[in-house]
């Protein structure tokens, strides 16, 4: 899972930096701004399948952040990718079974960029994500683990406050995505993974999902700070998400201390060295 983050973030990079590499001196640019973060988080687990009883434990959360105008004409649009990886372990309140986490997310979405008053900015859009994670159990039962697949819309909004400070600034960013409407993969309760592939029973395995049984919110709450060239970021991150189906709740809860860097890729955005003219950042 580690391995496949960085391959698709090192694949997008170079997708992303192509027309920045360009020599030309008059001709316009345009920049792709990252955001990494990692951060030690908290961890809460329900899963109706493996187990009626809640987990609780810790573990280790990554996000990059990827994007950039749609075009030179276009800057009020802009194209973003995520990336999201979490690793943990959480254990019941008796201590009799732990459950081991892996999950990864990857999106990609457009929002519209808004500037109703000087240094706030508004961006609202939506995004296409998939989601994969394997939950491993402790315990000697039929069912050894479980498997979270979907594919989600998403509504995307992002908030943005440059707090001027001396002759600089101290950007306020809160970011928000949930889910509205996608499709998810969850099994029947009591029938293990063998069962479903040497009978071959598929049914009630994909489940439509919107509002009605499905619901959560990803937020990330960001202190940017204008170091040299690039902003170093300190923030919180939490998740919530709890869905149903196959009579069986699931949840999810996670809450983050985070640190981490926000730059140009070319390396032109920062504090006092701006980019020129000729290069148009989606930060800015």
């Amino acid at each position: 899972m580690l391995k496949v983050y960085w391959i698709m973030l090192g694949l997008t990079l170079g997708l992303f930096s192509g027309v920045a590499a360009q020599q030309s001196e008059d001709k316009k640019y345009l920049l792709s701004s990252m955001t990494s973060q990692i951060g030690w988080s908290t961890l809460e687990l329900n899963d109706g399948y493996l187990s009626d009883l809640p987990y609780n434990g810790f573990g280790m959360h990554v996000n990059t952040t990827l994007r950039r105008f749609m075009s030179l004409e276009n800057n009020r649009i802009s194209l973003r990718n995520d990336f999201d990886l979490f690793v943990g372990a959480a254990v019941n309140m008796p201590q009799t079974a732990s459950i081991a986490y892996i999950g990864g997310n990857g999106g990609l979405g457009m929002q519209a960029h808004f500037k109703p008053l000087k240094n706030f900015q508004v961006l609202v859009g939506g995004e296409l994500d998939a989601e994969m994670g394997i939950k491993a159990y402790s315990r000697e039962v039929n069912n050894a683990g479980n498997l979270d697949l979907a594919a989600n819309l998403n509504l995307a909004v992002t908030i943005r406050y440059d707090l001027p400070v001396w002759k600089n600034h101290v950007r306020l960013q809160a970011d928000f995505r949930s889910p509205l409407l996608g499709l998810m993969f969850v099994p029947v309760r009591g029938e293990s993974y063998s069962e479903i592939y040497y009978f071959q029973n598929y049914e009630n395995l994909f489940h439509l999902s919107s509002l009605h049984n499905k619901y959560g919110l990803n937020a990330r709450y960001l202190i940017q700070i204008p170091i040299n060239k690039s902003f170093v970021n300190i923030g919180l991150h939490s998740e919530y998400l709890k869905y149903a189906a196959n009579n069986m709740v699931f949840r999810r809860k996670t809450t983050s201390l985070e640190i981490g860097v926000s730059c140009d890729l070319v390396l032109f955005g920062g504090s006092k060295n701006r980019a020129p003219a000729r290069f148009i950042s989606s930060e800015w």
